[in-house]
């Protein structure tokens, strides 16, 4: 026992420890689109079954993207593309690899608008195509990948109809005051479809697949970055680098490698709690099959609400309707959802919901929500609310970002760490 204790003790001192270069932290941006709440729910339900497809199919490699830039809790980030840097405003997004901007000059139709002006590549002077040979090409999946007069070039749908398609190249980016030098990007060119109503530059994919900024920019910024997102007020911040923590604050969940689908960050969830009372599902229940690459459990910032497996989304919504047992239920009106409650969160005692990890090397993790991540308003002229949860279509499980809202996350993909603190951004 004393082995043991000593042993958590030296790893976590060797993770304080490396934590203590310098990091860049930069605003986020959040700008929630007009459309209806159902509306935005019928997006994020495409994303998940596009996740769904991918998944299935192994296909969420190291050139996925993601399914749909329209839905409830957009998150932006401001980069510098280009020598000097050009202003970009990019969709974050953890399931997603390569960072890509729209690029002039668009053919062969006109450039959609944006936040920013379109980037321009004449006007830097660090871009560099990436050729055919290169091998930085076939990082590019094969059946998405082309050549055009000797250029690398890349096309993909996304699940919400867009097409995008451009060429690769070589170029600085510019986070916050750090110049990260000669990262792999997208130049897109042709973008049609629903993306262009949401006016994104682009996306910075925060996956773990080798095209992500996160594996290109290696000792840099240490493999790790932290993100905290805001509510509809605040739009919270991203960080990259190792940074000081404190080991009084933080709790250590570990991620899971998965050689199907290395682009997403899976987490070791073990249980879930109502209330205070631990559920009671079989204990491989968010398990991931590491031959197959089935289950699991994949931190997302692109899905909206979580998804949980069928059998742990019962037992969890039966539990919370045990505990609500004096409220009504009534009809939200939003498809997914199917426990609402007509509430003043003033005078409601909400029961807690918890995420329980497992943690090698570490005492168990367990991060209790706040009463905003577990209901969400669907309309407040009749203060209802509904259970911000819903069954996965499969057999893996998401945590969105609803339930990321308002909790300080660090991945350590080197360490192979993910750390909660909740905690305003």
């Amino acid at each position: 026992m004393l082995i043991h204790v000593a042993f958590q003790a030296l790893l976590l001192n060797i993770l304080i420890v490396s934590f203590t270069t310098i990091a860049t932290r930069f605003p986020l941006i959040h700008r929630p689109d007009n459309y209806s709440f159902e509306a935005r729910m019928k997006h994020d339900a495409m994303r998940v079954a596009s996740l769904t497809r991918l998944l299935a199919a192994n296909e969420a490699g190291d050139d996925h993207f993601s399914t749909d830039l329209q839905h409830l809790s957009d998150y932006f980030a401001e980069v510098g593309v280009g020598t000097p840097p050009q202003n970009q405003t990019l969709v974050i997004d953890t399931g997603s690899d390569m960072l890509w901007v729209q690029c002039q000059p668009c053919d062969p139709v006109p450039c959609y608008e944006q936040f920013d002006p379109v980037f321009d590549p004449t006007k830097s002077t660090s871009f560099a195509d990436v050729g055919c040979d290169d091998l930085n090409c076939y990082k590019v999946k094969e059946s998405n990948r082309g050549c055009d007069t000797s250029r690398c070039t890349y096309k993909y749908m996304y699940g919400d109809g867009t097409d995008i398609s451009g060429t690769m190249a070589i170029e600085n980016i510019t986070i916050g005051n750090t110049i990260v030098p000669n990262i792999i990007i997208g130049c897109t060119h042709t973008a049609q479809g629903l993306l262009i109503e949401n006016q994104a530059d682009g996306i910075l994919g925060l996956g773990s697949g080798a095209l992500s900024v996160m594996s290109q920019s290696g000792g840099l910024i240490g493999g790790m970055f932290s993100y905290c997102l805001g509510d509809s007020t605040t739009g919270g911040w991203l960080e990259f680098g190792r940074t000081n923590v404190s080991r009084d604050n933080i709790q250590w969940a570990s991620l899971i490698h998965s050689i199907q689908n290395p682009s997403f960050y899976y987490i070791d969830l073990v249980g879930l709690s109502v209330g205070g009372e631990v559920l009671d599902i079989p204990g491989d229940t968010f398990q991931m099959n590491q031959e197959t690459g089935e289950g699991g459990v994949i931190l997302d910032t692109g899905t909206v609400v979580t998804r949980l497996v069928e059998n742990a989304y019962v037992a969890l919504r039966d539990k919370f309707k045990e505990k609500m047992v004096n409220y009504a239920i009534v009809d939200g009106g939003v498809s997914i959802f199917d426990t609402c409650y007509n509430l003043n969160l003033n005078t409601t005692q909400v029961p807690t919901v918890s995420f329980n990890f497992l943690t090698h090397g570490f005492n168990p993790a367990s991060i209790t929500l706040e009463d905003r991540n577990v209901l969400c308003e669907v309309d407040f002229t009749t203060s209802t609310y509904c259970l911000a949860f819903a069954p996965s279509p499969k057999s893996f499980s998401i945590i969105g970002n609803m339930q990321q809202q308002g909790i300080q996350i660090t991945i350590d993909a080197v360490g192979e760490y993910v750390g909660f603190r909740s905690g305003p951004c």
